[in-house]
Formats: C-alpha cells, sequence, structure tokens
C-alpha cells in the first residue's frame, strides 16, 4: 500500500511539474513582447502637413514606417473594439516590400501583441492586407483561424473576408489614395491633388446639390451633427483666446448648416480661414494637433474640405 502511495504521488508530481511548464511555455508564447513593441511614429501634425503639400502638386510621395504609423494612428484609434476584446494600437513596420503589422490587444484585462506578416495592394476603393502569417507573442497561429476570430469586428469601413484578406476603404484615410506600392522600406502613395480655391458647398457639404434624397440628407445631418459634437473636445483642449475663437467659429457655421442645409456658409468659412492663418507656428499646430485627437476621419474631412485647415 505504502508503495502504491508513494507511486501515486510521484506520478502526480511529475504529471504537475509537466502541466506546469506546459502552462508557463504557452504564457510565455502568447504574452512574449506585449509590452515591449518600440517603433517610431512621427506626430499627426507632421503628417498632415506633408500630405497638404503633396495635395498642391498631387501625384506620388513617400511615406516611411514612422509615417504609416502615423496614419494608422490617426485613421485606426476609433476602430476594433468589441464587448471583450479592445485594440490599443496598429503599427507597421516595411521590410524589403513586405508588411508587418503589430496589434497591441487588450483581453478582460490582458495584453497580447498579435504579429502579421503579407502584402498590402490597392484594389479599386479598398486597400487590401493579404496575410501570409500570424502569431500571438511567439505563438504561431493558423492565418483562417485568426481570420475567422476577427471576422465579426468588421464595419462599414474595415471588412474581415473570413479565411482570406482584410479590406480597408480608402476613406479612413485623410486624403484620397490614387495608388499605392510598397518599395523596400518605403510605401510610395500617389494623392489626388487639390484645387487651390475652396469647393463650392455643393462638393463640401454632403447632400447638398443634386442629390437630396432622404437618405443622403440624412447622412449628411448625421456627418454634420458628428462633427459638432467632436468640436467640443477641440475646443477644450485648444489654449489660447484666438484657438478659441477659431474653433467657435468652425462650430457655429456647422451648427447652422444641420439647421439649414443650404446655408451660404462660404463667406464665413473664408473668415475662419483667414483667421487660421494669422496665427503663430504653434497655435496652428495647437488647432491641428486638437482637431486629430478629438475628431474622426470622416469629420476631419469634413472640416479639411469646409475651411481648408
Amino acid at each position: 500500500m505504502l508503495l502504491i502511495r508513494r507511486k501515486f504521488i510521484y506520478v502526480f508530481g511529475t504529471t504537475l511539474v509537466l502541466l506546469l511548464a506546459v502552462i508557463t511555455s504557452f504564457s510565455y508564447l502568447i504574452f512574449a513582447r506585449a509590452d515591449l513593441l518600440v517603433v517610431k511614429t512621427y506626430p499627426s501634425a507632421y503628417l498632415i502637413d506633408r500630405v497638404k503639400s503633396a495635395e498642391k502638386q498631387g501625384g506620388p510621395i513617400q511615406l516611411s514606417a514612422a509615417d504609416l504609423n502615423a496614419v494608422l494612428e490617426l485613421s485606426l484609434k476609433q476602430a476594433g473594439t468589441g464587448k471583450a476584446v479592445s485594440l490599443t494600437g496598429v503599427y507597421a513596420v516595411l521590410d524589403n516590400s513586405k508588411l508587418n503589422l503589430y496589434a497591441l490587444i487588450q483581453y478582460k484585462g490582458f495584453k497580447f501583441l498579435l504579429y502579421s506578416q503579407g502584402e498590402l495592394v490597392l484594389k479599386g476603393d479598398n486597400l487590401v492586407f493579404t496575410p501570409w502569417s500570424f502569431k500571438l507573442g511567439k505563438l504561431p497561429l493558423p492565418t483562417a483561424f485568426i481570420l475567422n476570430k476577427l471576422s465579426p469586428y468588421s464595419n462599414e469601413n474595415i471588412q474581415v473576408r473570413a479565411g482570406k484578406e482584410i479590406q480597408v476603404s480608402k476613406n479612413i484615410f485623410p486624403f484620397q489614395l490614387t495608388a499605392l506600392r510598397l518599395d523596400g522600406d518605403k510605401l510610395e502613395v500617389s494623392i489626388q491633388k487639390v484645387p487651390a480655391s475652396q469647393p463650392s458647398p455643393d462638393q463640401a457639404v454632403p447632400g447638398q446639390g443634386t442629390n437630396n434624397s432622404p437618405e443622403n440628407q440624412a447622412k449628411k445631418e448625421s456627418l454634420l451633427t458628428r462633427t459638432s459634437r467632436q468640436l467640443n473636445g477641440v475646443l477644450a483642449q485648444v489654449k489660447t483666446p484666438n484657438e478659441k475663437a477659431i474653433i467657435g467659429n468652425i462650430q457655429a457655421v456647422v451648427n447652422k448648416l444641420i439647421q439649414n442645409p443650404s446655408y451660404p456658409y462660404q463667406p464665413e468659412a473664408d473668415a475662419v480661414k483667414a483667421q487660421y492663418n494669422n496665427l503663430p507656428p504653434e497655435g496652428k499646430d495647437g488647432i491641428k494637433n486638437a482637431i486629430l485627437d478629438n475628431m474622426d476621419t470622416a469629420t476631419l474631412r469634413q472640416i479639411k474640405t469646409m475651411f481648408g485647415l
């Protein structure tokens, strides 16, 4: 009986040690590097200035990984949330014409690093990322399995095609892409030229002009309402009286358009642009950073189009 008891204790102890070793190894693999990711990211305001310069001429510009990370930070800051899963950051590393993506994920208080390598191309109105591999920490996972798990988190701008690819609408970017090509450690993108003159109201405010269907009017009102609401955050962040006056004037114009979609806002928009141009560089940066911190891409594009900021 004593021999049987000793044998049981030995087998149980050995099994427990092996189980703890497996759990420890597995935990190391999936949690590895979750807090150690180091990437370079330029300030969003710097990127916007580069894009505005490119829009005056049109054509291609080269973006480094730091530029691309600024785009990702701006474009995806509000994407990827779920009931239990939240996406806290997406970062890119360009290597030999390959795109390496690192996604920081939080799940029930735990932090994970999801890594993927693949190909990025522009197809029609979408950027298409075709992953070749996935890793959770250092643990390799089947590509189809991860895409199937990500599929429920699709939205109007990001579509995960189960087992195949991830499609991202061009509309999430604050500029008009016409071409894209990975070249070594650079991303070459072509940007549509923007006319120097202010657009007409039909172009600047969705819903004005010939398409006055109820659906289009509802979309326009929803966008303007969201723009006005997000401008509250911008107004709270800017510091000087002149900066606050400019944001207050922008919000006043937006609110007038909510009340009257045909309101002739252009003279007031021109006055706001003149106020902005008279600010010192630090004042302009303060407004740009506050807008980028508090507004999503759709509302940012609306302000950029209407007021030329």
